[in-house]
């Protein structure tokens, strides 16, 4: 703690145009206006119809409008999203035998005429739906009805439900998950122990790697703060611990499905409940990353690679983990 330099650069960034595709690879620059982190997760599958669960919690029911995800429809790995930073505008590849075309998607006017009811988890609003095109599209590769739907602006989702924390897309709670180079070595060397296969960063779904060798510094800091080549800031405030679900155990590439990761988790003792159980919950979770929140920054912002970001420290972290 005392020896910690507050310097760390970035050693990676990734963005997510689709939520829960296939994350296709690091990006150079994040760029940031005044809606937040600009085309993350901007667009997702949602139920057309009742859908009961199968795969993931078997026979849950989801209603109309609710999400889609790799934890029950695996398929979506093959689904390979890209956004073009100059135009906003997001193509969907199949990446498969099957002989799909690439989707490029037209954005729908944000209008109450294409808005239809949604649900991310807890959170219910409204997204824009994209077209039949793209409808069909989704339920050739699913195997469904469904529906896909862009972020509406006009209608916006806030963090939590609160205005004061910032907007966010379709992630599942917070603009911006942060993780560091030290905490990915340290599962893959736990893999490495158990005789298992070290996993590539894509199982993240990493906005921000720091590019620091201590394992789980993410849980020790309580700000960040980045500043571009003008001298214009941001400044990303930790709100939550990220309980991982069984999507970085899932092949990005095959959508094969496994357990060796959270079992890493496990034992390198990084499961616990959060540390605030009034807004949490007590459930026990496998705690991997820290969940951000934009607190201040100065519009457009682009946040690069090896950028540095100044880190001020909290003394523990906000996630508590079982006595041993």
């Amino acid at each position: 703690m005392n020896n910690f330099n507050p310097v760390i650069p970035i050693a990676s960034l990734g963005l997510h145009p689709g939520k829960s595709m296939r994350f296709v690879g690091d990006v150079q620059t994040l760029e940031f206006d005044e809606f937040g982190l600009f085309g993350d997760r901007a667009v997702m599958f949602v139920e057309a119809t009742e859908h009961v669960n199968t795969n993931w919690r078997k026979g849950n029911i989801s209603d109309v409008g609710s999400l889609i995800t790799q934890r029950e429809d695996s398929v979506l790995t093959q689904v390979v999203p890209t956004i073009n930073s100059k135009t906003g505008i997001i193509s969907l590849r199949l990446d498969n035998a099957s002989g799909l075309e690439t989707r490029n998607i037209s954005l729908a006017a944000d209008t109450p005429a294409n808005h239809i009811p949604i649900s991310v988890w807890g959170w219910k609003g409204i997204g824009v739906d994209l077209g039949d095109e793209l409808a069909d599209f989704g339920e050739e590769v699913i195997g469904r009805p469904v529906r896909l739907v862009g972020v509406s602006k006009n209608e916006p989702r806030f963090v939590e439900s609160n205005k004061k924390l910032g907007r966010v897309g379709f992630a599942d709670s917070t603009p911006l998950l942060i993780t560091s180079v030290g905490s990915i070595n340290a599962v893959n060397a736990k893999l490495r122990e158990r005789g298992k296969d070290e996993i590539p960063l894509n199982r993240w779904r990493a906005n921000i790697v720091l590019d620091c060798d201590e394992p789980w510094i993410e849980d020790r800091i309580a700000s960040i703060t980045f500043e571009d080549a003008n001298g214009e800031q941001l400044i990303a405030m930790r709100l939550k611990a990220c309980g991982r679900c069984p999507v970085p155990d899932t092949d990005q590439l095959t959508g094969a499905t496994g357990h060796d990761v959270r079992s890493a988790l496990g034992k390198l003792g990084r499961n616990g409940i959060h540390s605030n159980t009034t807004k949490y919950g007590s459930a026990k979770e496998l705690f991997f990353g820290q969940g951000f929140v934009i607190r201040k920054n100065t519009t457009p912002f682009d946040l690069s690679v090896g950028n540095l970001g100044i880190a001020s420290l909290t003394t523990h972290p906000n996630w508590i983990a079982p006595l041993h």
